[in-house]
Formats: C-alpha cells, structure tokens, sequence
C-alpha cells in the first residue's frame, strides 16, 4: 500500500513537473515570438515614418531657403536703391526727402511687383507708404502702417543695428521675419540706413539716418515663386489653428514666436504610402497574434492554475497522512514549533502525548490491511471524540498517533487527558462481526519542565511510551530524567550484547526438575546467563528484552538450542527444558531449524521441552496454533510457563495442546498464609489432573512450600530449596550415575 501510493505521488511529481516545464518554456518563447514580430512592425512603421518625417525636413527646409533668399534680395534691393537715389542729380542739388524717397520706393517697386516699401525718418517726420494701390488688394495703408511702425522701435527688429552700422556693415543691419500686416501674412525686410551720401560713407549728410522696410504679402504669386524655387507642388496658406492630417506644412511664426499661417504643399509620402498599404495585412496579422496571444495566455493560465493546485495538492500529501488524512510527523512538527514559540511569548505550553495502539500488528497480519486501515481511522475518531478541541491529532507511525495540547497545565491534568483516551477504548471496536479488544500504550512529556524544543519533547514522549509498553501494569507513563539514563544504558547493553554473541560470552546454567517428593531430578531447564567483562553478572530481566526489542533473540535462541542439546546429550535419563522466545518461535522456518539442531547434536526429541509463555498464543494465535502442531508431530513436549500471571485464558487450554503448566513462583510466596493462594494453587493442580496436563511449581524454596505442594499432588517442584542453577559440568559430575539418592545428595550439597 505504501508502495502503491508513493507510485502515485511519483506520477503526480512527474506531471506537475511537465506543466512546469511547459510554462517555463512556453510562456518565455511565446512572449519573445510576439515580441519580435511586435518590434519588427514598430520599427517598420517607425522607419517608413522617419522616411516621411526626412522628406517633409528637407521640403522645409528647402522653404526656410527660399524664404531667407527672397529676404536677401529685398535687402540687396535695398542697398542699390538708396545706393542709386543717393547718386542721382536731384540729391546732388539737394532735393527734398521724400522725392529722394519716392525715388528709392519706384526702385524697390520695379524690382518687386508685389512689395510695399514703408520709409520712416528718424525724428519726428510720419512714415511713408508707397505701392498699395498696386497690389489689387483691399488694403488701407493705415493699417499697414499700424503692424509695421511698432516694428521700427521693437529691439526684437531692430536690437544692435546703429552699432553694426557705424561699422560699416549693411548686411548685418538687415531684418527679415514673417508678420501678421493688415491682417495678411507677410514678409518683413527692415533695414536701418544711417545718414550721408552713401551709404557706405557713414556720413550724417543727405538723406539723413531713416528706416526702410518692404512687406511682402504671401499670396499666390509669391506661393507660386516658391513652387519653383523649391521645387514643390500644391503650395498654398492656411489658417494656423486648422489640421492638415493629409498635407506636409510648416508653421509661419512671427518674431515673438506666435504663429501667423500654415504653409501646406503635397508631397508623396512612401512611409505613410506603405503603412497605408500593409495596414489591412497588419491588422489581420495583428489579430491572429492577438489570437495566438489570447490562446497562449490561456493555456498558461490553464496550466498555472493546474500546477497551482497540483502543489496544494502537493503540499497537503507532504503535511498529511495518507490514510487518514491526519496531519503527519512533519505537519505536528511544525505545529508543535509554532506553540513552543507562541509559549515563550506568553502563551500556553504545549504538551505532547504518544499513543500506541498494542496489537495493531497482530491485527494488520491476520485480518488484512484493510481491517488494519480501517481500525486506525477507527482509533482516530475515537481520539478525535476524547480530546480538545483545540488538540492536533497527528499520525506519525503505522500504530502510532500524538497528540498536541495547550490544554494540560499540569501533571493532573496530563492524567485526566491520559484518562479520557484510555477511555476511549474501554469498548472494543466493532467492523460487521469482528470486535477488536484495544489496548494502548500511552507517554507524554510537557514543555518547558520536559524539553523547550519540539525535538526534546517528542523523543522523550517516544521513550515514555516505551516505557509503558514495556510496563504492562501502567498504560500512561509520563517522562521522567532517570528514563534517559535508563535509554542510554539499553543502548549500551545492545552494543555489548552483540558483541557477547560474537566474543561467546555467553553461557548456559542449569536447575533440576525434580519429583514432588524432591528426591528424583527428572529434567533440567536451561538458564541463559551473561557475565559482563564490566558490569559483571547482567540479569536475564534486563537483556532478554533488549534483545528481543533490537531483533537479537533468535541469533541468541538457536545458539541456547544448540548448546543445551549438545551438554544435555550426556544426560539421557533427564528431559531438557528450553525457553523460546515469541519472536523466535515465530520466525520463518522456525521447526525445521530446531529439527537441524536436534539431529546435528543426535538428541531425542521426545527427550525436549519447549517452554513458551502466554503471548505466543496470545499475539498470533494461528501462527502458534500451527507451528504447536508441528512441534508434536516430532514428539517435542511443549510447556506453558508462568501459568497464572497474564490473562491465562482458559480458552488457550482448550485451543491449543500443552503438555505442562508452569505455576509461577508468584503464587507460592504466600500459600502458607494466603488463602486465596493456596486455592489458586490448588484449582491449577485439580485442572491439570483433570486435562492430563504435568503441572510444575517453579520457585519452592521453603520446606513448607515443598510440603503443601506435594499434598496438593503437584506432579514436579523446581527452585532453590532442591538446587540453584548451575553449571554443565556440575550436572554432569552430580549425575554421572542413575542413583537416584547419591545425585540427589549432591545437588543438595552443591546448593
């Protein structure tokens, strides 16, 4: 099952990881793809417009040229006509100004058509217009004088022209502009002509210093100067504040920076031309990307939140168990890290509890994992029923759960949270006809008195529970430091125990089994004793456990078969009584390596006792009820050692075959004086009469005790009273023989 679902996890990884790959890749391909076709039309269209942009330069260019070439001319007109009036016969006779300015105006007239000439004397004579009637134009002269005038003054027109003047140089004190006259846009030339003869004189004689302007109206002949001088078609004026989407233009803008007219002329536009053109096939190309764009976006929100949710999924498997869809050993983790740090913060202190279900595996092996499923989804909801419910229930092993609270303040309170879960399984649980019987192990620890990180906390949880699995007679068992000490010395004992086994440290004693009347030894049982190089003698107690618990056992039972058989073969006329393990006896193959024993060492197996207590029966009772039969059919006699202390149902006797009862030495401390002992003992021997089962009493060590079981009829009596336990060699010198009163006499003597 733990198989199958990582299998499955792998396949969701693999094709979240798929989606990952398809959006990383995709996405950043797409975008690029779209990109470059997006910057391609953006530089297409920005080229084909610059080309546009480059043509309508030049054109104006061209029109700034023809402008500033028109304003050249006047200028230089200006120049020969003062030249030319100030060299006639009438200025040498002296004649008046505004004849010598007439003169000047009918120069500038015939050299211009379309040129109004203004003259404005310094001081205080009024300006002159001349030429207004000749341009066919509604105009008042007034009104041309009322633009030009203000000009004369204007430091924009006028700024260091006297200065350069005296210098001697007429070009420099030429103006040229584009103005607003007579509400007409115009050309304004302006020169400065200071007084003398000539002009180039610089004398104050003559004509005397006076301004000289020439306004050119821009109408269709001067439009149509231009067409030719710079080369363009379709020129014409226009109002400034209207649009002109479909003509190239310039803007006209007088010295203030104010615009007077638009210039527009046609031009072939081959950028716009081509824009114009590929626009349709750009536009369906556009849509179709949009398209692509539309559907690429989608597939990669799709696959998004795809992968989006597959990680939640994700997520919630890697925090949670998959059975029972509890929180797992990672989720309480966490969880216990976040209470210890709120805890240090103020808040409450958390305490962690171990519960462990006993016979899970017994039930998981005999009825299938799915009655072992469904008992652990069983168990949580009666946990779930039982607790806070603030309490985080977490599954963190295949029989085991923890449970973390902030609600046990104290020690009581661990006991009444331990009380309430234990109670939670008073009744067994029931799946169609099957009831299961369950039985917990439960340890706890609390923070901060038992550990401040979720670490500390949950291993000592852990070894307190061992604890209690190991101590049948508490179910709850709260840590304690000397529990530690206690871990780490079984951690010793385990690495020198292995290293027994392979040093052959260990060695076998043994103690008679006599008759009731203590004077014939009819069997031996074997004894496994570990004498520790430092600790000296290591009680069976203590190490056999261990090495059950850490899977040492069987190396160690089959070397106890091997060497008993192998010393009790000197001994035919006495039966050998071995102990096997649970674990041991369950073990693969288990029969047929005890037969390999017993023909390796050529000893009778009827000679043979296996002694087993009641878990063997108890925790896999098919498994025992096969492996007991095969054990009779090679005439092994098997013995049901301390009878009376577990639950020793009567049901076992019944199921299963024994051939002895052993009566723990518990039930004979007290049978002088108890009795309610003596009436056990004596209920255990009428029953084994009754079954024809031989009933041993192990532990005698009084001659009372010795007494009262040998009325009582026990069959066999066993313990210190007859003999210790003791070597093979003492058997062996004390048995050498079959007379009964001598080898008795000196097992007596050798106790």
């Amino acid at each position: 099952m733990a198989e199958g679902n990582s299998a499955r996890q792998k396949v969701g990884i693999d094709t979240d990881y798929k989606k990952s790959v398809s959006l990383h890749v995709l996405a950043p391909v797409a975008a690029l793809f779209i990109a470059i076709i997006v910057l391609t039309g953006l530089i297409a269209g920005y080229l084909a417009l610059n080309s546009d942009k480059s043509l309508t330069m030049v054109d104006r260019s061209e029109i700034q040229v023809a402008f500033d070439e028109l304003g050249q001319r006047i200028a230089r007109e200006h120049q020969q006509a003062v030249n030319e009036a100030q060299g006639t016969e009438h200025f040498q006779e002296k004649p008046e100004r505004r004849e010598l300015f007439e003169l000047i105006a009918q120069h500038l007239m015939s050299a211009q058509h379309h040129l109004v000439p203004i003259i404005l004397p310094d001081g205080d004579s009024e300006p002159l217009v001349f030429g207004v009637e000749q341009l066919g134009m509604r105009v008042e002269p007034e009104a041309i004088l009322s633009d030009i005038v203000p000009l004369f003054t204007s430091e924009a027109w006028r700024g260091d022209v006297p200065r350069r003047m005296a210098a001697g140089s007429w070009a420099s004190q030429t103006r040229t502009g584009f103005l607003t006259v007579a509400g007409k846009p115009a050309l304004v030339v302006i020169n400065w002509v200071p007084g003398g003869q000539h002009i180039e004189a610089g004398s104050d004689d003559g004509l005397g210093s006076f301004r000289l302007a020439s306004v050119v109206f821009i109408d269709n002949a001067v439009l149509s100067s231009l067409n030719k001088s710079a080369g363009l078609a379709g020129l014409h004026l226009d109002h400034p504040d209207h649009e002109h989407p479909h003509h190239s233009k310039t803007v006209l803008a007088d010295p203030a920076g104010n615009a007077i007219a638009t210039l527009l002329w046609d031009r072939d536009l081959p950028g716009q031309d081509w824009i114009r053109d590929t626009a349709p096939y750009a536009l369906v190309g556009v849509t179709l990307i949009l398209g692509l764009i539309i559907l690429i976006l989608r597939a990669i929100g799709d696959a998004a939140t795809q992968l989006k949710a597959s990680q939640n999924r994700a997520l919630t498997e890697a925090l949670t168990d998959p059975l029972t869809k509890a929180p797992n050993r990672h989720s309480f983790v966490t969880h216990l890290e976040t209470a210890l740090a709120e805890a240090k913060n103020g808040g409450r202190c958390p305490s962690v509890i171990y519960v462990d279900i006993d016979q899970f595996k017994q039930f998981n092996d005999t009825l299938g994992h799915d009655t072992g499923d469904a008992i652990i989804r069983a168990a949580l909801q009666h946990l779930r029923s039982h607790c806070h419910d603030g309490d985080l229930i977490a599954r963190i092993g295949s029989d085991e759960f923890a449970i973390l609270s902030t609600e046990n303040a104290d020690r009581e309170a661990m006991e009444r949270a331990a009380s309430r879960i234990t109670a939670a399984f008073n009744q067994p649980l029931e799946f169609g006809e099957h009831t299961f019987p369950i039985s917990l192990a439960i340890g706890s620890t609390r923070a901060p008195e038992d550990g401040d990180t979720a670490e500390e906390l949950m291993r000592r949880a852990d070894i307190a529970l061992h604890h209690a699995k190991r101590d049948k007679s508490r179910v709850w068992v709260h840590f304690q430091p000397s529990m530690e000490k206690d871990v780490r010395l079984r951690h010793e004992i385990v690495s020198d125990l292995r290293n027994a086994i392979a040093n052959d440290e260990l060695s076998l004693n043994y103690q008679p089994l006599m008759t009731s009347d203590g004077k014939t030894a009819v069997g031996v049982e074997a004894l496994l004793r570990w004498t520790h190089p430092e600790r000296g003698p290591v009680s069976p107690a203590v190490f056999i456990p261990i090495a059950e618990e850490h899977r040492l056992i069987g190396e160690i039972g089959r070397w106890v078969l091997k060497t008993a058989c192998r010393d009790a073969a000197a001994w035919p006329h006495l039966s050998l009584a071995v102990n096997i393990s649970p674990l041991q006896i369950r073990q693969t193959g288990f029969v047929e390596d005890l037969m390999s024993i017993l023909e390796e060492a050529d000893f009778d197996p009827t000679r043979l006792e296996i002694e087993v207590t009641e878990n063997v029966v108890l925790d896999h009772a098919d498994t025992a009820s096969t492996i007991f039969d095969a054990i009779h059919q090679h005439g092994i006699r098997i013995a049901l050692d301390d009878f009376g202390t577990g639950y020793s149902s009567l049901s076992y006797l019944e199921r299963f075959r024994f051939d002895k009862l052993k009566i723990d030495r518990s039930f004979l401390r007290n049978i002088e004086t108890s009795r309610p002992a003596a009436a056990i003992v004596h209920t255990v021997i009428a029953l084994g009469d009754a079954l024809d089962v031989t009933i041993t009493a192990e532990g005698v060590e009084t001659p009372g005790q010795h007494r009262f079981l040998q009325a009582a009829g026990c069959h066999q009596l066993q313990g210190f009273l007859f003999s210790k336990p003791v070597t093979a060699d003492v058997i062996s010198e004390r048995f050498a023989t079959e007379q009964v009163d001598e080898t008795q006499n000196a097992i007596a003597r050798s106790a």
